[in-house]
């Protein structure tokens, strides 16, 4: 079961990411939706996830350059107090 667990997904905002994010949301996990271009898509999963009543929020961040991600993965700790999942 995921209700109440925290998924950390790269690519959330197209594809394969995103089918997942939306599935793990659709089992009751709280989202932290990385990505890197379209700002619009990844908007529009978060209106999306919101709209059924989940949780999510979204990160831009390159994961090549590793000072973004340790910062990225700091703010989903703050936000989200901690990651159970990680999804790449």
């Amino acid at each position: 079961m995921l209700k109440d667990k925290t998924a950390l997904i790269t690519g959330a905002s197209r594809g394969i990411g995103r089918a997942v994010a939306e599935k793990f949301a659709r089992e009751g996990a709280n989202i932290a939706a990385v990505y890197f271009g379209s700002e619009q898509k990844a908007q529009s999963l978060k209106d999306e996830i919101e709209k059924a009543g989940g949780r999510i929020n979204i990160y831009k961040c390159d994961v090549s350059d590793f000072n973004e991600c340790e910062s990225t993965v700091k703010q989903v700790i703050s936000d989200f107090g901690g990651i159970d999942i990680l999804v790449n």
